[in-house]
């Protein structure tokens, strides 16, 4: 119904149009008022009264804002913002230098609001390469190299649907900006959704729990439930993860099968498909803890459980694609909500490592390889160890060149063969999972991640 919604958008010449209720407000043309706050709750209700997506900040007086409150993070922002200095790469590096502040959700807001201006006539294929640089940090978006056959978001939707894909994975970044931190005051958002105006947005998944924890939703009467959900859906999701052998995948589907049957038990309705119990698991724990948000924990896992889905699913999740570059990075920031979203967010990242490993494995020699490319840039964007090429997302096929950017890029020695790339990513994999074996995780999910990171090591 929400995918169908943004379809209605687009008309048949690809031209994508904003819906006049989400268009934030256009310069004003009286001189400005600066609203001045006293505290960094006071400042994010300023900010988002009138755009919960903050794409056109209001000036703020910061003189009464202690320091201790993030003001130097929301300083910087609004300045950089104000001042026209929005240069993607000065976005993405002002959210890694306050990455549990205001910052988050105003660099995103304001990319947002780029991409918004560059796309409302369309996407062009000339402006994908800018558009690409406003979704993601990535190296060398504003030149093609040898072997880049694709278009540079063609990963992310069909060319028809594009433009409302685009737009819809932006606002998701925003807000997810909003939940970087429980420090972050969510509950200054209460009011800032309208119904009828922002339904779109507080039905998307990520829209949901933010509305949840600013409305203070605590309903415990589903939380253990949903907590033993994310613990399930975790542990096969290792398990998936971890099926080289025939005898593993044998063991993870006996491994489904008995889930389902305990699911069923629950009252539970599941498909066909051979991965409902996980995807069944995952909407519960979603949906349970989102209902008591106001919980630090909870919001956390919630967090955790929404982007596992997105590591798993295909197609539409919650009105935008499941795809994106920023999924190992939401569940780095999920570590800012405690111990266990921290551990779980690890176990995620692990097997989305895992994931991108075997998929650059298999594609070697297909016409394929650069179908699946998308999750390796999306964690090697989050592991940061190296600038990250954008002709990854945009190659057939694997070439000396390709090799040499992957490596830097998982920071190993430089290397131009296969052999020495799917190593490099293996053995980032392999320190994720080593991670997350130690994190406190359930006995059962911490023996799965030790044994993948124990099998990706070289003998």
């Amino acid at each position: 119904m929400i995918a169908t919604r943004w379809l209605l958008l687009a008309p048949l010449a690809g031209c994508t149009r904003i819906p006049t209720a989400l268009r934030p407000e256009g310069p004003s043309t009286t001189a400005p008022t600066h609203l001045q706050p006293t505290d960094l709750s006071d400042a994010a209700t300023m900010l988002a009264t009138r755009d919960p997506l903050v794409r056109r900040p209001p000036a703020l007086d910061l003189s009464d804002l202690p320091a201790s409150a993030g003001r130097d993070g929301l300083a910087e922002a609004l300045e950089r913002i104000a001042g026209g200095r929005t240069a993607p790469a000065d976005l993405h590096a002002l959210e890694r230098s306050h990455p549990a502040s205001l910052a988050v959700p105003l660099a995103r807001g304001a990319s947002l609001a780029e991409v918004e201006s560059r796309v409302a006539g369309g996407v062009r294929t000339e402006d994908q390469g800018a558009l690409l640089a406003l979704l993601a940090p990535l190296s060398e978006t504003d030149r093609t190299a040898p072997g880049d056959v694709r278009e540079p978001l063609a990963w992310l939707a069909p060319r028809d649907t594009l433009g409302p894909a685009l737009l819809a994975t932006m606002e998701r970044r925003v807000l997810l900006g909003w939940l970087a931190s429980p420090d972050l005051p969510q509950q200054s958002l209460a009011n800032a959704f309208t119904e009828g105006v922002h339904d779109r947005l507080v039905d998307s998944p990520a829209g949901a729990l933010l509305l949840a924890r600013a409305r203070g939703a605590h309903d415990d009467s589903g939380a253990d439930q949903a907590l033993a959900d994310l613990r399930m859906a975790t542990l096969l999701g290792l398990q998936q993860a971890g099926a080289d052998r025939d005898s593993q995948q044998r063991a993870f589907r006996e491994a489904l099968d008995a889930d389902r049957a305990v699911q069923l038990s629950l009252g539970r309705t599941l498909s066909d498909a051979h991965d409902a119990p996980l995807q069944a698991r995952l909407e519960a724990a979603r949906t349970g803890l989102t209902a008591t948000a106001a919980d630090d924990r909870a919001a956390g896992l919630a967090i955790v459980a929404l982007t596992a889905q997105r590591i798993v699913g295909s197609g539409d999740c919650g009105g935008a694609p499941c795809k994106g570059l920023d999924r190992t990075r939401t569940l780095q920031l999920a570590s800012a909500w405690g111990p266990e979203p921290a551990a779980h967010g690890l176990a995620w990242r692990c097997v989305a490592a895992k994931r991108a490993a075997d998929t650059l494995a298999v594609t070697l020699d297909q016409p394929t390889w650069g179908v699946g490319a998308d999750l390796l840039v999306d964690v090697l964007l989050s592991e940061a160890r190296g600038p990250v090429d954008s002709s990854l997302l945009r190659q057939a096929r694997p070439a000396p060149p390709t090799w040499l950017a992957l490596t830097r890029a998982a920071g190993a020695p430089d290397a131009t063969d296969a052999e020495r790339g799917v190593q490099a990513v293996e053995a980032l994999a392999a320190d994720l999972c080593d991670q997350a074996a130690k994190s406190g995780l359930p006995a059962d999910a911490a023996a799965q991640a030790a044994a993948i990171a124990a099998r990706l090591r070289p003998d």
